[in-house]
């Protein structure tokens, strides 16, 4: 049987010949997957002998990176704001941009007061969650098209703990919302729409144009369809002085500013950089 250190050494050589770049990361994240431990077991246990059951598992996730399939897909976990996620193919795999928006939000709910928040495209949870976990007193609905990322989410929810503060809806963008609560009662609508435009969706790297799901990335001709879509059916959920949270695609955000200042009863109010200094996350609020 080889050792610990030797089978993360094969799995590193084998990632580099087929250009991963991240090769030593993510061989450690296949590992600690495979054999059911963390990152840092890894480092502890370098001399422990692994079954040919377990190199098997492990060689096998290895073709399938080699194929370009994202390793949160094939470890069934992402971190996302100190927690860990479950991710499957019907679910965009959490980025760390997206914490932007929750820290945005976090800064300006109060976090000793019940407050109602809606998540837009919830995917896998990550945003509705996050926001809860971080609020004692808040309560979410997560609506999503898909009822597969939906059951990701709910999953997600229920390993974290907050599953009896979110409702999960069933429909496209805002709508189901309509059925489910009282026009301008929301403190917060917040969304990681699709934002990247058809044309440019076949020049994504291969994990995400082959493997993410489409219907989470592809946002039509101009890029702004959802964008524009939820600008108009948000002030409806709004409290007066209620928060509108959009993640927005790098270059686009003179675009989006545009269509919240359209919006009578929407007023602007920043546009805040991720870490790289990109224009990542435009904020507004429905008009007192």
């Amino acid at each position: 049987m080889p050792a610990l250190r030797d089978l993360l050494a094969e799995a590193v050589l084998f990632l580099k010949a087929s250009d991963l770049p991240d090769a030593l990361l993510e061989a450690e994240i296949l590992l600690a997957h495979v054999l059911r431990a963390d990152r840092l077991y890894l480092h502890a246990h370098p001399d422990q002998e692994i079954p040919e059951s377990a190199r098997a598992e492990m060689l096998a996730l290895l073709r399938r990176r080699s194929r370009r399939e994202p390793v949160a897909y094939l470890s069934g976990g992402r971190e996302f704001f100190g927690r860990v996620f479950a991710v499957t193919p019907a679910v965009l795999i959490p980025r760390p941009e997206t914490e932007i928006l929750v820290e945005c939000l976090l800064k300006r709910l109060p976090r000793n007061c019940p407050t109602a928040i809606a998540d837009i495209g919830t995917g896998s949870g990550i945003i509705a969650i996050s926001l809860v976990a971080e609020l004692p007193l808040a309560r979410a609905y997560a609506a999503d098209l898909s009822p597969d990322a939906l059951e990701v989410a709910h999953l997600n929810a229920r390993n974290l703990g907050v599953e009896n503060r979110i409702v999960f809806l069933q429909g496209d963008l805002c709508h189901p919302l309509e059925s489910m609560i009282e026009d301008h009662s929301l403190d917060a609508v917040c969304s990681n729409p699709p934002y990247i435009p058809t044309s440019r969706v076949e020049m994504l790297e291969p994990e995400i144009r082959n493997w993410e799901p489409r219907m989470a990335i592809d946002a039509g001709a101009d890029g702004t369809a959802p964008t524009r879509q939820i600008i108009a059916q948000a002030p409806r959920f709004l409290k007066p002085g209620g928060w509108l949270a959009l993640e927005m695609e790098a270059g686009s955000s003179e675009a989006v500013a545009a269509l919240i200042l359209a919006e009578d009863e929407l007023e602007m109010e920043a546009v805040v950089p991720d870490l790289a200094g990109i224009e990542r996350v435009a904020l507004a609020r429905r008009r007192r």
